[in-house]
């Protein structure tokens, strides 16, 4: 039987592949990395932020799978979705846009696509943070 840590391990690894594997996935385009139009020092920052919150994703897998407690991993993994949270409500005071320089944005019906998906990551990665999780494996080891 599966035991309920492994559960655990198993959403925190998908929630922060995310933000360690699919985002810099989308991210190696022409709209973005390789946009001709985005000035060097531009794709310079977002490829740091790739590898930051890569290595973040990658440090809390690590902590997942190697401790009993998850707690601080999943606020680890929470990093990278709050900052992009807190981007995305902000960016009318810098001028920021969801919308890709070729004129598409990425929706779920009328939401924004990557909003949704942090949304989502966050919600996951919130719960870890706070449930104990040691509670379930204790009674079952009594």
């Amino acid at each position: 039987m599966i035991s309920t840590l492994s559960i655990r391990r198993v959403m925190l690894t998908v929630a922060v592949s995310v933000l360690g594997v699919l985002v810099p996935y989308l991210e190696y385009s022409p709209t973005h990395i390789f946009n001709p139009d985005w000035p060097g020092h531009a794709k310079l920052h977002d490829v740091w932020q790739l590898l930051t919150n890569s290595a973040f994703a990658a440090a809390a897998v690590f902590m997942a799978w190697t401790r009993q407690d998850l707690r601080l991993a999943a606020r680890l993994g929470l990093v990278a979705p709050v900052a992009f949270l807190v981007s995305y409500f902000t960016m009318d005071l810098y001028g920021g846009s969801m919308v890709n320089s070729d004129g598409t944005e990425h929706r779920f019906g009328s939401v924004n696509a990557s909003l949704v998906m942090m949304l989502m990551v966050s919600a996951v990665l919130s719960y870890l943070a706070i449930a104990d999780g040691n509670a379930a494996e204790r009674g079952r080891e009594r």
